[in-house]
């Protein structure tokens, strides 16, 4: 027996026919024509493999199995450690992060000396975040791809070390 025209009949009847109780499956020998309607699809990450990925560079947000989604960011593990010199006081240096930045650490080795920090050259001794003698400044859930990968940075003492740590 052949199916009725699907026009003649309403989303849920037509599920129905194309739904194999027994199994818990649609038949496969079935056919539907849907069209305007919304469909909620339940699916269990672990078994399913389910991810969301950017088109062009295949960055993956991964949906764990308790239903939380994996942004990649703690999964940053590998971290490298850079000590600049600020030989003069006042004067701008900078550090230049890895490509593909997720976090970092930054602070002054000196207890004595505070450190200026800027994003814009220039900003040093104008636009700037101060870290106190003591104090740590950082930046997670970061994914730096781009040129904008600077910091500028300047010391109120001579010959004061940066410590800065840097996770991709």
């Amino acid at each position: 027996m052949s199916a009725p025209d699907p026009s003649k009949l309403d989303l849920p009847q037509i599920l129905q026919r194309v739904f194999d109780e027994d199994r818990g499956t649609l038949r496969t020998d079935a056919t539907a024509n849907i069209s305007n309607v919304s469909i909620s699809v339940d699916l269990i990450p672990s078994e399913d493999g389910v991810y969301i990925a950017d088109k062009d560079t295949g960055y993956k947000l991964v949906i764990n199995a308790d239903g939380s989604i994996n942004t990649g960011t703690g999964g940053a593990t590998t971290p490298s450690i850079q000590n600049v010199t600020i030989l003069t006081a006042n004067i701008e240096n900078m550090i230049v992060l890895p490509l593909n930045t997720k976090r970092f650490q930054i602070r002054v080795r000196d207890s004595i000396a505070k450190l200026q920090l800027a994003y814009v050259l220039g900003d040093s001794s104008l636009n700037y975040i101060t870290v106190p003698r003591g104090c740590n400044y950082s930046e997670e859930n970061l994914n730096l791809t781009t040129l904008s990968r600077v910091l500028y940075l300047q010391s109120n003492k001579n010959n004061t070390i940066i410590e800065c740590v840097v996770w991709v």
